[in-house]
């Protein structure tokens, strides 16, 4: 027959043992406290930081499609070469962000130029 054992042994001196359990929870319940708030401030300033490189992301996209226009307009107003103004529009069309959207058409007016020209025009 197994051993039964009362309430009363479990303590064998309530007041030093409860005395003594309730410090120890006090202690791991205000070191929880100030974990917690630190934790909590080190999530908010990441969350900060997170949302500052999606808006530089959103701004860095918005001015390379910018950059990409005002190049494909450059090539169909200054270029004289039609195999640059293919390329060119080859190039743009293939863009993520212009698939959807109106597509300029490059076109090559007026006489041609050379590549040494554009070099020695620099």
């Amino acid at each position: 027959m197994a051993y039964a054992r009362s309430k009363k042994s479990y303590l064998l001196d309530p007041r030093f043992q409860l005395k003594w359990t309730g410090y120890l929870v006090l202690v791991v319940v205000l070191v929880m406290a100030g974990l917690g708030v630190v934790i909590a401030r080190v999530a908010g300033r990441a969350s900060d930081t997170a949302h500052l490189a999606v808006l530089q992301a959103e701004k860095a996209f918005e001015e390379s499609r910018t950059n990409s226009i005002l190049a494909m307009r450059s090539v169909s107003t200054n270029s004289d070469d039609p195999t640059l103004a293919k390329v060119m529009e080859d190039s743009l069309v293939n863009l993520p962000y212009l698939r959807n959207t109106t597509r300029f058409r490059v076109h090559s007016p007026g006489p041609s130029i050379t590549v040494s020209e554009l070099a020695g025009s620099r």
